[in-house]
């Protein structure tokens, strides 16, 4: 019979123990004495260990071999799980007392670490943290709607089936995957002459073959294909499916970061989180909390070291990782003029597909996980902080994700929202996520797994709650932090890295290199494809979107719909009916008839930079959050353009009928207000396109705004009216042809027929010295032969300034993620 001698080494053992669900955060000392409760044995080739409905008298470890988890028999079996060393299996059986509801038999011959049902009640019976453990595990168990973090089994047999097998959501598919980030025709595998290829289909989601991306590549033997959250592998000529809800094993390796001038802001970080575990990332503020977090999601990239999700390095996986990851920023990502439920259907039909009741079965899901029903039809903003922020974290949950990160998610929130929060997040841990969170509120991070303690970008503490009581020699968590800031962090750092708590917190979880699996990505994935296929499917969401946004928001649409007519009118009481008139004595005023086409123009361009110039960046975070799962930046700004477009139109057409009101425009109207109306609405287009461009560059609403002002202050002054261009010197002519307003007054001028009025009544009659006739002279003026233009080329130029500054705008988002614009 093998003893305890035959055990590995203890550290082995606390590590496996330490990645059980059920002991997660428990104290050294119960770790230790299940250890000393374990009692090794041996299981032949082809043995089974267990079987279907038998009692849950035992829960197993693997020491050495491969067990397979499996149910039913024959033609009828199922493939669960094939676990190898360091994974366990049977704890939920033993846990609940229930009978084993899968069988389990050596692949191989086994070692097998043996925890029987006697020990496990006596330890049940001497710690009350364990009785705890074993009821929160059995409430999620009985929610639970899968018995396995595995599943694999049969889904075709390549060889019995047709020729074309297409894989997706919609039912009509050979295969139906009804899972995230599927299309409803995603991918189709097709039978060859040499064999098999899989072919994709067009999903942004991308369709992936041995880690890498495939738009048509061969299918062999033991290939490893990803849609969306499924795996499917060829296994003897048959596809089968192999769907993981387990959290993602994320490992940081001497990681740093540091920044121009030769600053740190993060050094020698080694640490590994294991899926499951909920972990907070805690110290004073500056100790590079959000920097270590934004390095281990990917977005920012670290100047030393390496991020690597279940063994596979981020910086080369990012597109096989992106679906798979939640981030929540500190700001919030939802629309505050939007409900939680308008707020998690859109982002459902963003990231998952255009399908209303896919996406409205997920939000419920995911208000309920987040325990927001009750408030999810209440405008967002009239929801507390935290149930603001419990709304965020739902719109990740839309895509089931395996990782969750949550910056400063308690910030701001009174002790009771903390803690429900708190406990929201252990729930999600407890459903198998890995959930990363920073914060600086220590009252409920007992819940946590795993508490990571940094100072001035240094690591000085990482194990469990308890262990870091245990290691500052403190009894409450605020009282680390006086220790944290009052020694130089230098000290604590190397303290930490000489104890033995940073062996069994750090070192015993990492892996060798060796054993890292990592296959950079091809640079060839059809990026561009892939994107405008992307940007087709989103536009119709993010237009409903800024439709609905823009219309609850009652303020700005208001002054939309008010301020162009009170304008107008101000100018309209301002000049003359008649100053369109050609001759002086009928009322006609050609100069002042200038400075209204002039003023026209100004107004058109100033209202719509204005209204434009926060479209972008009050949604900052919104849109970075959603860029990293592939939204599209063309996408997005055409969405823009197109509601903004429709004011800035609308705008146009209201100036131009309030001035009707007061002023006569020259005839015939019929071709002459068409013409101005549509140079009206080509310059708001302009000014808004402007705005945009301004609005991307922005880092901040206010900063927007008053870039803005000074952008719109040099097309004041360079107009041509205010100081006719005739006047000008050579640099200010040049910086005249850079304004909109220039192109705007010349084909205004134009279509109305200024010149011809500039002309008329630029002449005087006078009586030649000693008598005669009286002869008509002309006097000059600055805007002689000003209008007397090549209309096209204004027409042009404006539609050109609208294009380029759109052209500016999309090239700007799409360099955000690049030049790090505008983070947190």
């Amino acid at each position: 019979m093998p003893t305890q001698s035959d055990l590995p080494p203890r550290a082995a053992v606390l590590e496996t123990l330490q990645r059980v669900p059920l002991f997660h955060g428990l104290e050294p000392s119960l770790l230790a004495d299940i250890a000393a409760s374990l009692t090794s044995r041996g299981a032949a080739p082809g043995s089974e260990i267990f079987a279907e409905g038998a009692p849950g008298d035992a829960m197993f470890f693997i020491d050495s071999g491969t067990v397979k988890i499996h149910s039913g028999e024959g033609e009828h079996e199922v493939l669960l799980a094939n676990l190898g060393p360091g994974q366990f299996f049977g704890e939920m059986a033993l846990a609940l007392g229930a009978p084993r509801t899968a069988s389990a038999s050596a692949i191989g011959a086994c070692v097998l670490l043996e925890l029987p049902a006697a020990g496990f009640r006596q330890l049940v019976d001497r710690y009350p943290s364990l009785r705890s453990a074993l009821s929160r595990v059995s409430e999620h168990r009985a929610r639970a709607s899968e018995l396995f973090d595995n599943e694999a089994f049969d889904l075709v047999s390549l060889a019995e089936a047709e020729d074309r097998i297409s894989l997706g959501r919609d039912s009509s598919n050979t295969i139906v995957l009804d899972s995230p980030g599927v299309a409803a025709f995603h991918a189709e595998i097709r039978r060859t002459e040499a064999g098999y290829r899989i072919v994709h289909l067009g999903s942004p989601g991308g369709t992936f073959r041995n880690q890498q991306r495939a738009i048509d590549a061969e299918l062999l033997e033991g290939d490893l294909v990803r849609i969306g959250s499924c795996r499917l592998f060829l296994h003897d000529g048959k596809l089968k499916l192999f769907q993981s809800s387990r959290g993602i094993r994320v490992e940081a390796r001497d990681l740093g970061r540091e920044v121009k001038g030769g600053k740190k802001l993060l050094q020698g970080i080694d640490l590994v989180l294991y899926p499951g575990e909920l972990v907070a990332i805690v110290g004073p503020s500056g100790a590079g909390k959000s920097t270590l977090m934004k390095l281990m999601l990917g977005l920012d990239a670290p100047t030393s070291g390496a991020v690597f999700y279940d063994d596979a390095e981020l910086a080369q996986n990012m597109e096989r990782f992106r679906s798979e990851i939640g981030y929540v920023p500190q700001a919030d990502i939802v629309h505050p003029e939007l409900t939680a439920r308008e707020s998690l259907g859109y982002a459902g039909r963003l990231r998952l597909a255009n399908d209303a009741k896919l996406v409205a079965g997920r939000a419920d899901r995911a208000l309920a996980q987040v325990h927001l029903e009750r408030a999810a039809d209440t405008s967002l903003r009239l929801l507390s902080g935290g149930q603001r922020k419990r709304a965020c974290v739902a719109v990740e949950l839309m895509t089931d994700p395996r990782l969750l990160f949550l910056d400063e998610p308690t910030s701001g929130l009174d002790p009771s929202l903390d803690e429900q929060l708190m406990l929201t997040f252990r729930e999600l841990a407890d459903g198998g996520r890995t959930v990363v969170l920073t914060t600086h509120a220590t009252r409920n991070i007992a819940v946590c797994d795993l508490v990571v303690i940094l100072s001035a970008g240094q690591m000085v503490f990482t194990g469990t709650p308890t262990e870091a009581l245990a290691y500052f020699n403190v009894n409450d968590f605020a009282e680390i932090y006086p220790q944290v800031e009052g020694i130089p962090p230098e000290r604590l750092a190397q303290r930490f890295a000489q104890s033995p708590e940073r062996e069994q917190a750090v070192e015993s979880r990492q892996t060798s290199a060796a054993e890292r699996l990592a296959q950079p990505l091809s640079k060839r994935t059809n990026g561009p494809i892939q994107r405008s296929l992307g940007a087709i499917r989103q536009l119709g969401p993010l237009i409903q979107r800024d439709i609905r946004v823009a219309a609850r928001d009652r303020v700005n649409m208001v002054l939309r719909l008010a301020g162009p007519p009170i304008l107008a009118l101000s100018m309209a009481t301002t000049f003359d009916r008649h100053i369109f008139a050609h001759d002086v004595a009928s009322g006609g005023n050609a100069r002042e008839a200038v400075t209204l086409l002039y003023l026209m123009a100004i107004i058109n361009l100033f209202l719509s930079a204005i209204t434009s110039s926060v479209a972008i960046t009050r949604e900052g975070p919104i849109f970075r959050r959603e860029q990293l799962v592939n939204l599209s930046p063309v996408a997005y700004v055409a969405s823009k353009v197109a509601v903004l477009s429709f004011f800035a139109v609308l705008q146009a057409g209201l100036i131009l009928v309030t001035l009707l009101v007061g002023v006569d425009f020259p005839g015939p109207l019929s071709e002459v207000l068409p013409r101005v109306f549509l140079a009206l609405a080509l310059t708001s287009l302009a000014g808004m396109a402007l705005g945009l461009l301004v609005s991307s560059l922005s880092p901040n609403a206010d900063r927007a705004v008053i870039i803005a002002v000074l952008v719109i202050i040099p097309q004041l002054i360079f107009g041509g009216s205010t100081v006719p261009r005739a006047v000008m010197q050579p640099v200010a002519k040049s910086i005249s042809d850079t304004t909109v307003t220039k192109w705007s007054l010349e084909l205004l001028g134009k279509v109305t027929g200024i010149d011809q009025r500039i002309e008329e009544q630029s002449q005087v009659t006078v009586t030649p010295p000693g008598g005669g006739s009286p002869v008509t002279v002309p006097i000059p003026t600055p805007f002689d032969k000003a209008f007397e233009i090549d209309a096209a080329t204004r027409w042009a130029a404006l539609a050109g300034f609208f294009l380029l500054f759109i052209g500016g705008t999309v090239l700007v988002q799409e360099l955000k993620p690049r030049l790090r614009l505008h983070q947190e």
